[in-house]
Order: structure tokens, then sequence, then C-alpha cells
């Protein structure tokens, strides 16, 4: 599988965090799903027996085959389907459909009315090991609340592409997803910040694309000491965000992958970026910062290739960019 191939299918190419995070007793992988939403698993056997009441089979017959997603070239294409959660649990039943799931070396279920926590999605996932490519973008995926430290292992999965694009995602803090994955588009997923354990849990990370969210401190007033509110007057412009990377509290960008090598960040609110950034992203090739509120340029690895920062409030270009050897595109 060649990444480029899907890189047309990701935006990066072309949502306050939960409660926190309850720590969940080591499980074991088969009834990871049951324990995570027990109301999916319930509504998969509703959707068999309705179909079964509407089929005439003999007492030795398998489940219809047509119940079951079927793979066409190794590639399983149930986008723009207007699919739920419950029928793409059974079309990825791991009981009936499990000489289909291996399959599957690339999975499309974008634009679709998947409504379900990351971790549950991938429960569904844990049959498929020789899928290399899964595109899960406009759906109505959130992250898991649940703290899947003790158990996020995928031993056997060798997943390469992850697209969650459009999705109400709101925080990484609790992510839970295969240390395989070499390409992921986390774009307009409402995120405001890259966790510190962003990097461990995903290092083998080459391509990330997380432009269209918001790295946003948000001011909040004490309202102890808050004067008595009123209504403003309509065309009143109220300020309640102020946008920063460093600052007391730290940077919102945490961590980065050290072997990232294309790096998409346009349109996030950027103010500056962290000061361990050349340091860190040694091997990066291509970067985007366009359209964020840059005003003075870090330190570039000497690796890099691709740099635009145009739509930004530079006023200086550094004398530092004329050492970047490899430079061949700036803009």
């Amino acid at each position: 599988l060649q990444l480029s191939k899907n890189s047309g299918k990701s935006s990066g190419a072309a949502l306050e965090p939960s409660a926190p995070a309850k720590e969940l007793p080591c499980s074991g992988v088969p009834s990871l799903l049951q324990i995570l939403n027990p109301r999916l698993r319930r509504s998969t056997g509703n959707l068999l027996r309705r179909g079964e009441r509407n089929t005439t089979a003999l007492p030795t017959a398998t489940p219809e085959p047509t119940l079951c997603g079927t793979p066409i070239n190794g590639t399983l294409d149930l986008s723009h389907s207007n699919l739920t959660t419950e029928e793409l649990m059974l079309k990825l039943d791991e009981d009936l459909c499990r000489a289909q799931l291996g399959r599957i070396l690339e999975l499309d279920i974008s634009h679709n009315n998947v409504e379900m926590d990351l971790l549950s999605l991938f429960s569904l996932f844990f049959p498929m090991e020789n899928t290399l490519s899964i595109d899960a973008s406009s759906n109505k995926l959130t992250i898991n609340i649940l703290n899947a430290e003790s158990f996020c292992k995928f031993p056997s999965h060798q997943l390469l592409f992850l697209n969650l694009s459009n999705n109400p995602i709101n925080s990484l803090d609790t992510l839970c997803l295969p240390s395989s994955i070499k390409e992921i588009d986390l774009s307009f997923t409402n995120i405001s910040r890259i966790p510190l354990d962003f990097a461990r849990k995903l290092f083998n990370l080459e391509k990330m694309y997380v432009q269209g969210n918001h790295f946003i401190y948000t001011a909040f007033s004490d309202s102890r000491n808050a004067l008595p509110t009123c209504i403003p007057p309509p065309g009143t412009v109220h300020i309640s965000a102020i946008s920063f990377v460093r600052n007391e509290a730290g940077t919102l960008i945490e961590s980065l992958p050290e072997k990232v090598k294309h790096l998409g960040m346009s349109n996030c609110s950027i103010v500056e970026l962290p000061e361990w950034f050349a340091e860190t992203v040694e091997e990066l090739l291509f970067l985007d910062l366009s359209s964020n509120h840059i005003s003075v340029l870090p330190n570039f690895p000497p690796s890099l290739q691709h740099l635009d920062i145009s739509n930004n409030d530079i006023k200086v270009i550094p004398p530092s960019l004329k050492s970047l050897s490899n430079l061949t595109t700036l803009r």
C-alpha cells in the first residue's frame, strides 16, 4: 500500500476534554467492546434477529453473506451509505464475518452516521489484522472517556493510515490507537492541545495533519469577584479566548513525534511554536503553518524542504532561513 494513494482522502493532504478519565481494570480483548458499550452488542443482536425473521433458510444454513461487508480487491467501501453504528457493527461482526474481515486491506466508512467513541470503534477492528488503511472521517466519533492505558495494545495490527478528520473528538488525552500508524489526519476535530504522551503513543508517525483546530487558552473570569453582568448591546465584541502557544501554563503543543516528516498545522490559531521544535522534529521535510498568527519565526530543522508561512503576521524574515540549505519551497 502506498500512503500517497490515501492522501487524497485526507483533508490534510490537499473539539474541552471530558470529565477526568477513570482507570479501567485490565481486560481481555474479546470482551472489550461489551465492557465499553453493551448497548452496541445488544443492538447488533436485535438487527440480526430482525433479519432472520424475514429470511427463510434451511436449518443448516449459515448466516446470509450479504449481512457482512465484503471487500472488493481488498477494499471495503462503506462510505456515503448513511450507515448507523448498529449497521456498522453488523457488517463487521467478528463471529459472523471473520472470513471477510481478514481480507480487508482498506476500509472506508467516511461520511456516515457512526456515533461512538474511538475505543469502541477500534474494538470492532481487532479481527482485521491485515488492514493497512482506515478512513473514518466525517462521522460522530468522540474520544473515549475511559483511560485505556492499561490495555491499549494492538499486537497484531499493521495499520498505517488513519483519517479521523471532521469528527467531534475534542481531546487526545485518552487516545488509544495502534502505534504502527504512520499517517494520521486529525483535521477539524475540535482538539485544542497535543498532550505530552501523544508522541510516545504514536512514535511511528511520519505524516500528521491537525489543521482547522484551535490551540487556544480560554480565559475564565473568577465568578466570586465578578461584577453583576448584563446583556451587552447589539454589536458588542466579546473576547472570551486568547490564543497563545506558550505562557505560564506551558505550551498547548506538548509533544510531536520525532519521526514526523510531513506536518500540517494551518489555520490553528498558533502564535508561536515551542522552543524545542527544531531539535525534536529533526527529520521534518514538509511544514505548513499558513493562516495562523505567527509574528516571530522559530528555528527550523536543517532537513526542511517545504515551508508555508503565508497569511501570518510576520514582519521580518530572519537570516536563519538562509541556513536551510535543503529548502526548495518557501511561501
